[in-house]
């Protein structure tokens, strides 16, 4: 049905784990990475599997009404946030749905909406982590459009997290919204 290489335009029905949504194309499913339920996109098919295939998102052809623009500069690309690009009280209904759907899928579990209260929201939606594991590396990754002007030492050196399915090198940050400002 899909071939790697190959675009094609979907629109997004829901949001899944890992920060990932799905599109369905003839009842087959797309897993598609920072893309909002709703969004109407034209994609890359990057993985091709029996049951499913990956793709990356190439153009946002028409927003979903739940999309919001992202606060932190590193969003997409850093990894430490997944949907600071989706409505915070969308987020707080899809999470619901992800444990009805844990439950139900995994467990095998029926009637799980009903005992699965909903999600209470934050007061803060940022600087909120007690927690952060911050990487060090000599392995610095930098985003393909970034300009690379910097001197030999800080060109080896990064502090920050790991970019998505990159575990070998580290991507460079200068804030945060997740932990304590302080």
């Amino acid at each position: 049905m899909f071939q790697k290489g190959s675009e094609i335009e979907v629109k997004i029905e829901k949001s899944v784990f890992e920060g990932k949504s799905i599109a369905r194309v003839n009842g087959f499913v797309l897993f598609v990475r920072n893309v909002v339920p709703g969004d109407v996109v034209k994609v890359k098919i990057t993985k091709v599997k029996k049951s499913y295939a990956e793709a990356e998102l190439v153009e946002i052809i028409q927003e979903s009404n739940l999309r919001v623009k992202p606060r932190c500069k590193f969003f997409g690309i850093c990894g430490g946030c997944k949907w600071q690009n989706l409505d915070y009280n969308a987020q707080i209904e899809f999470k619901r749905d992800h444990v009805i759907e844990s439950f139900e899928r995994i467990g095998g579990f029926k009637g799980i909406d009903k005992l699965v209260l909903r999600t209470l929201p934050s007061d803060e939606i940022f600087f909120y982590r007690n927690k952060i594991e911050f990487s060090f590396s000599e392995q610095r990754w930098f985003p393909e459009d970034e300009t690379i002007d910097l001197d030999e030492s800080s060109k080896n050196f990064a502090l920050g997290f790991h970019p998505p399915e990159r575990y070998d090198k580290v991507l460079d940050i200068d804030e945060c919204f997740l932990h304590s400002e302080l």
